[in-house]
């Protein structure tokens, strides 16, 4: 299966899927929870597609380059940005667009728990800080890595 032939089937039908949800539950007047009304939804979606774009961009051609992983010619289209095919950026946009369109979708279907005060706020800052710092190493390591290959 070719890489187009493939996010056609797993990646594009499901998003037609759930925006038609999407676009029905709007139509019946269902909502998005209080807690997640912060930001307007389409933008928060969009934003976090650019986000995906700009952080896989760098890494998935450093890592192409250096032949660590590679697209098979045969499976891809041709057209690459880079070292990387037209088809896995489209990958970088569609997948938070799939995976924010199934929240989108699923924060409208399912009861929100009731607030439990400030021990539920420490213990989300500290996960949050904990991830962070996770992804603050990773990048940490992958630059090491980078600059290690290049000396």
């Amino acid at each position: 299966m070719r890489y187009f032939g493939f996010l056609a089937r797993f990646v594009i039908v499901p998003l037609a899927v759930l925006r038609v949800l999407l676009w029905w539950d709007r139509r019946r007047g269902r909502t998005m929870p209080a807690e997640l009304t912060h930001w307007p939804e389409e933008k928060a979606l969009l934003a976090h597609a650019v986000v995906a774009v700009a952080y896989t961009t760098i890494w998935d051609n450093y890592l192409v380059a250096s032949k660590i992983w590679g697209y098979d010619r045969n499976l891809v289209a041709g057209i690459r940005l880079g070292w990387v095919p037209a088809e896995e950026y489209a990958f970088f946009v569609l997948q938070p667009l799939l995976t924010g369109s199934l929240l989108q979708v699923m924060a409208r279907r399912i009861e929100a728990d009731p607030p439990t005060g400030n021990a539920m706020r420490v213990e989300r800052a500290a996960v949050t800080a904990g991830l962070g710092g996770a992804w603050a190493l990773s990048l940490f390591g992958l630059a090491r890595v980078a600059h290690a290959s290049v000396t």
